[in-house]
């Protein structure tokens, strides 16, 4: 059997993390933030649009403050999470975790990419 999503239910799915994210934090394994940024909206992010396996949202395309974010507790980074005010819409892992950071450093968080892939 072949099934199909059509793209406006991905894009519905997108354009609520586009619309309604206004906190990133970087935290440990064990869920400890240790690097929090309230000053994001949808400003940040572009798309939805065509992915190379589905629909993407590009995201942190255009915010100063994730270039030296400061650190507000030392430790070991493991993960990043887009926030709606308290509740955490997505879950992502850090590509070269752990990244170990003292509690007086800054980070830079680069531009990465939701994709919701096609099924298959």
């Amino acid at each position: 059997m072949t099934a199909t999503i059509a793209d406006a239910v991905f894009d519905a799915a997108l354009n609520h993390v586009k619309s309604n994210v206004d906190k990133v934090q970087l935290v440990t394994s064990a869920s400890s933030v240790l690097v929090s940024i309230t000053s994001i909206d949808s400003g940040n992010f572009t798309g939805p649009g065509d992915g190379s396996t589905g629909r993407k949202l590009s995201c942190l395309t255009s915010c100063a403050e994730v270039s030296s974010a400061s650190v507000t507790s030392g430790g070991s980074i493991s993960k990043l999470r887009l926030l709606d005010s308290a509740a955490v819409l997505v879950t992502a892992d850090v590509a070269s975790a752990p990244v170990n950071v003292g509690s007086s450093d800054t980070v830079t968080i680069g531009s990465f990419k939701i994709e919701l892939a096609d099924p298959t």
